[in-house]
């Protein structure tokens, strides 16, 4: 079923602001069957029929958006200054491997978690 000419997408990108890609599907669903309930030969989906599917579909609740940006938000900045800490506790080990071994090459120094440093000492 095609769209007539009085169909603006703009507004409806503007209408369906918080709508999930299947919430959209099903707005375009409820247009189509709101065109075909005036007229089985329906052709054409006007945006008459795009704002009765509108009304008939509300926006999922995507749980907690907002709270999980937020709370990784907060990880990110702690994870920051706990790499930090990592990294300087790693290049002490590597300072006293540096003095004490004779290779040049200095694989998985630390490990902390999920995170490996390996470090290339060269003289």
């Amino acid at each position: 079923m095609s769209c007539n000419s009085d169909v603006n997408i703009k507004k409806l990108a503007h209408l369906t602001t918080g709508y999930t890609g299947a919430d959209i599907s099903l707005i375009c669903r409820e247009a189509a069957l709101a065109a075909m309930e005036e007229s089985l030969e329906a052709s054409e989906v006007s945006m008459a029929h795009f704002e009765s599917g509108l009304g008939r579909v509300q926006p999922s609740e995507v749980r907690g958006d907002e709270d999980f940006y937020s709370m990784f938000q907060r990880h990110k900045e702690e994870a920051a200054h706990q790499h930090q800490f990592i990294l300087h506790a790693a290049l002490d080990i590597v300072q006293d491997l540096a003095w004490t071994t004779s290779a040049m090459f200095l694989k998985a120094v630390d490990r902390f978690n999920d995170l490996v440093v390996s470090v290339y000492v060269t003289a």
